[in-house]
């Protein structure tokens, strides 16, 4: 990277490079710049940017004797993989640090285009990227396994997906395991959603009768010959009653296309989920992540250190 990166600056700039490029019709305005190697979105611009200017490249090659710095196919070639992997990365990236929307529904939704990628491009035939991706995915699934639980539960309250997409991603891609992770999201919803039951936000149905009334108010045996049968409707209707959770989740989910503002979505219906339009509020309040986009894709250390951005006692 570093070689390429010194090729662009010292020879697309010349004046021969310049009448290739208008030779060639590149019309593309920005040049290369130099790669900062603590920042890998800095080295994804920068060889996008090359990539446009291929054939000026390969041209100067053979037209400059002194042109020592021209890139090998089998290095284009990495170029272009990397490029198509570090996008994924930079999508998800500029998605969840948006501070105009609500991002903690669509941060599962972006971690399952990443562990995708991942597994689809393990056995890619470039031996030095084949290696680095073997140790990304290894690292990946070592946080997604300690994170995909709470990273689904937002996303369960968006209307476009709910538990029936998890249901069909995990049965998609963990195979024998996928009831069982399905199954530990679906108790933590249900488990969050008693608990703001229990503030007073939706009615106890166990405690509910048929029709306001209770068993010991209905006739005994003795008395009615068919208070089995009352006792009977009773019991069916305390197991026909559904909470606002089983609603939810039994209507058919939106459709995924087109605009669509989850806040206003759940503002609108809180008269009919008003239990779970308050957990909604909730939820969509915290912002996927609290890191600055700059700080995601820097991997240098910290400049300042505790002491120095600390003041004294008497200050």
């Amino acid at each position: 990277m570093k070689v390429l990166s010194i090729s662009v600056a010292h020879n697309l700039g010349n004046r021969c490079s310049k009448e290739i490029i208008e030779q060639e019709g590149i019309t593309c305005k920005n040049k290369p710049g130099f790669d900062v190697v603590t920042r890998w979105n800095s080295t994804m611009s920068m060889l996008q940017t090359a990539l446009k200017f291929r054939v000026a490249f390969e041209k100067l090659k053979s037209e400059d004797q002194k042109y020592t710095y021209a890139p090998s196919s089998h290095e284009w070639k990495k170029v272009a993989i990397l490029c198509r992997l570090l996008q994924f990365f930079k999508d998800a990236t500029d998605i969840v640090s948006g501070s105009q929307y609500s991002t903690s529904n669509l941060y599962f939704h972006e971690m399952w285009k990443i562990k995708l990628a991942l597994e689809q491009e393990s056995s890619i035939e470039v031996a030095e990227i084949a290696m680095v991706l073997k140790a990304m995915k290894k690292k990946f699934n070592k946080y997604w396994n300690k994170s995909y639980v709470l990273l689904c539960v937002p996303f369960v309250f968006d209307p476009r997906y709910k538990l029936k997409f998890i249901d069909f991603l995990f049965s998609e891609s963990f195979g024998t395991k996928a009831k069982q992770r399905f199954d530990r999201v679906e108790k933590l919803v249900r488990e969050l959603f008693q608990a703001y039951s229990c503030k007073g936000k939706e009615p106890n149905v166990a405690s509910m009768g048929h029709l306001g009334s209770t068993d010991h108010e209905m006739p005994s045996m003795k008395t009615d010959p068919w208070a089995a049968w009352d006792r009977q409707l009773s019991h069916d209707l305390r197991s026909q009653m559904t909470t606002e959770l089983d609603r939810y989740l039994e209507e058919n989910p939106v459709p995924r296309f087109g605009e669509f503002d989850i806040l206003k979505r759940w503002m609108g219906n809180a008269a009919k989920y008003p239990t779970l339009a308050c957990i909604a509020r909730d939820l969509l309040a915290f912002p996927a992540s609290s890191v600055a986009s700059e700080s995601a894709f820097s991997t240098s250390k910290k400049i300042i250190n505790d002491f120095r951005s600390s003041l004294l006692p008497r200050q």
